[in-house]
């Protein structure tokens, strides 16, 4: 009866180092994957020498523990070294495990968090109809002496896009980041919901700009001029950009 237990004992331990190993093998190859694909200096910095020692002193301790229990080996120094190199990789591999799953982590949330890639709309001395555009980022778009009739702007982001010269017949523009948009010449009386914009900061407008009497352009916080006389403007923090008489932007 001992001896049945004995060896039952030894086959559930032969399991467990079995599947440790497996772990081992598994781990590796997971984190070499995310190297390959991912752009994370934090993680890629891990996988240096260092870590691969870890990973192959761990292996080869498990190794080790695997032969005794197959071989049933009595040398007290490979039990030793087995004991040993098992230990050390597991409490190196401690550190660099947890630091593994926070650069993996980090990389995701970066990525989840990065903002889309803007899509600007192009249209000069044309139309634009019949369109919806709720929530996009159509930063520096051009819409140049064209006629835009039934568009959905709402929620969109259209900093820095040239509007010049052009008329808007119900178009909804609530909630809209108009930060730097040149309307000058442009025909917004018709425009829907002008007074529910997000951002109307250094919009730039003139003497032809037409605009529903409900919105003030005087009061609006319009382009600054330079002491060389150009128009500048900031819609990011610490940026400055300026624009010409033709609408250039540098």
């Amino acid at each position: 009866m001992a001896r049945r237990n004995s060896r039952r004992r030894k086959s559930a331990l032969q399991w467990v180092v079995e599947a440790l190993m497996g772990f081992v093998v598994v781990g590796v190859v997971t984190i070499g994957t995310i190297a390959a694909f991912a752009d994370n200096a934090a993680l890629l910095s891990l996988l240096d020498l260092g870590t691969y020692l870890h990973v192959i002193g761990l292996a080869v301790g498990l190794g080790l523990a695997r032969l005794l229990l197959i071989t049933r080996m009595r040398n007290v120094w490979i039990r030793a070294a087995a004991v040993v190199l098992t230990a050390a990789a597991v409490v190196m591999s401690a550190t660099v495990v947890p630091t593994v799953f926070r650069a993996a982590r980090t990389q995701q949330t970066s990525a989840s968090s990065t903002p889309p890639q803007s899509t600007p709309l192009s249209v000069e001395s044309g139309s634009l109809t019949h369109a919806a555009h709720r929530g996009q980022d159509l930063s520096h778009s051009r819409i140049v002496r064209s006629t835009v009739e039934d568009v959905d702007f709402g929620g969109a982001r259209l900093r820095e896009s040239d509007f010049r010269g052009s008329r808007f017949v119900d178009v909804n523009f609530a909630g809209t980041d108009l930060c730097a948009v040149d309307i000058r010449g442009a025909d917004l009386e018709r425009a829907l919901h002008l007074d529910e914009v997000k951002s109307w900061r250094w919009v730039f407008f003139d003497a032809e700009t037409k605009v529903p009497s409900t919105i003030n352009l005087e009061r609006l916080a319009g382009p600054v001029e330079s002491t060389t006389g150009e128009l500048i403007y900031s819609c990011e923090p610490n940026q400055t950009r300026q624009i010409t008489a033709d609408g250039q932007r540098r």
